[in-house]
C-alpha cells in the first residue's frame, strides 16, 4: 500500500494497493481513504509491538530488538536506552524492514517530536547508494514517530568484531576482509559528506552487514535526533555500567573526535576520526580505550604489541 498525493478538494488520500483488501470496493486497483480515517487507525496503533503482531494489516512483526549493545534481544540493531527495533515484514513491498522506535518519554514536547522527524528527514533524502543503509520514510503510528528503515541480513560490524566473523580463514583472509569493510565504510560516509551530512555518530554498531560481505552505514541524522530529544547528556556511566559504547546526546564517548568530547564544531573531520577509531578497533579486536578522543594512545600500544594475536594481522 502507497499514499500518493492528497486530493485538495475532496481531502482524501489516493492508496495504491499491492493485494486486494478483505473487504471494500476496488476500481482498478485504486481506493479512495479518508485522510481523517486514516490518522485515527494510525492514532490506534499501540505503542508496542509482539513477535506475531500485524500493523494496519501491511507490517508483519517478526522481531524486537531492546537492551544495550550485545545483551540487546535478537541482537540486530541498537538504539540504546533511545527505544526500540522491530524487524517487520512489509505485505506490499514484500520484503523485511527495520522500524526504529523511540520510547515515548524521549520527546517532551511537540516540538522535540517535531524536530526528530526533521533530522530523521536527512537520512531519508540520502536516497540510495550501495553503502548507505536506505532510510524510506517516516511514519508516527501509536502517536510516536518510527523510521522504516532497511533491514541487514547478518547484524552488525560490532557483531562481526566481538563473534570473531571478521578474523575467519586465517590472519591473511581477515586483512583482505578488514580492508575490505573498511574501504567500504569510507564509502558511505564520503556520498553523505558530499551531500553536506555529518554523521556524528560513526562506530561499527552503526555499519550494518550483509552476508555477502557487503557494509551499510545507517543511523543518519539519529545523532542529530538525540541532542534534541529528552535523553540525558553525555558523561558518567548507566545503571550497570558500559555507556562509554552508548550513544549519549549525539555522541559515543568510545568512538568520538577530539572536537566531540570537547563540545566545539563538528566537521567531515568528526567522522573520518570515528572511523579510524572504529578500524582500529577491528584490527584489535576490541576497544579498550574509554575515550575516542584518546585512542591515540591506544594505536601506539597496540604498534608495540601488534603481531601477538595470530587471528588479527598486525
Amino acid at each position: 500500500m502507497m499514499l500518493m498525493p492528497k486530493d485538495k478538494s475532496s481531502g482524501r488520500w489516493t492508496v495504491m494497493l499491492t493485494k486486494p483488501l478483505a473487504s471494500g470496493t476496488m476500481t482498478g486497483g485504486v481506493l479512495q481513504v479518508d485522510e481523517e480515517a486514516l490518522r485515527q487507525a494510525e492514532q490506534a496503533v499501540a505503542l508496542e509491538w509482539r513477535p506475531g503482531d500485524v500493523i494496519l494489516d501491511l507490517y508483519e512483526v517478526r522481531t524486537v530488538t531492546e537492551g544495550f549493545g550485545e545483551d540487546a534481544v535478537e541482537k540486530d540493531f541498537h538504539l540504546g536506552g533511545f527505544g526500540r527495533v522491530y524487524r517487520v515484514w512489509h505485505r506490499g513491498w514484500l520484503r523485511d524492514m527495520a522500524v526504529k522506535t523511540p520510547r515515548l518519554g524521549v520527546f517532551a514536547t511537540e516540538q522535540q517530536k517535531e524536530v526528530f522527524v526533521h533530522e530523521c528527514e536527512t537520512w531519508v533524502n540520502l536516497g540510495l547508494h550501495p553503502h548507505i543503509a536506505a532510510c524510506h520514510y517516516v511514519r508516527e503510528l501509536g502517536l510516536v514517530p518510527r523510521v522504516f528503515s532497511e533491514y541487514a541480513d547478518a547484524g552488525t560490524l560490532s557483531q562481526w568484531i566481538h563473534a570473531e566473523r571478521l578474523y575467519d580463514g586465517g590472519a591473511e583472509a581477515a586483512l583482505a576482509r578488514i580492508l575490505d569493510v573498511a574501504i567500504q565504510f569510507a564509502w558511505g560516509l564520503h556520498y553523505a559528506h558530499e551531500r553536506g551530512v555529518i554523521h556524528q555518530d560513526v562506530k561499527p554498531l552503526n555499519a550494518l552487514m550483509w552476508r555477502d560481505g557487503t557494509l551499510k552505514v545507517t543511523d543518519f541524522g539519529l545523532a542529530g535526533a538525540r541532542q534534541h530529544s529528552n535523553e540525558p547528556p553525555p558523561g558518567g556511566r548507566a545503571e550497570g555500567g558500559g555507556t562509554i559504547f552508548v550513544s549519549k546526546g549525539g555522541m559515543t564517548p568510545a568512538y568520538c573526535s577530539p572536537e566531540q568530547d570537547a563540545g566545539n564544531r563538528l566537521s567531515r573531520k568528526t567522522d573520518l576520526w570515528s572511523w579510524a577509531v572504529s578500524l582500529l578497533e577491528m584490527f584489535q579486536g576490541e576497544a579498550t580505550w574509554q575515550s575516542g578522543a584518546l585512542a591515540g594512545g591506544a594505536l601506539e600500544i597496540f604498534l608495540k604489541h601488534n603481531g601477538e594475536d595470530e587471528r588479527i594481522p598486525a
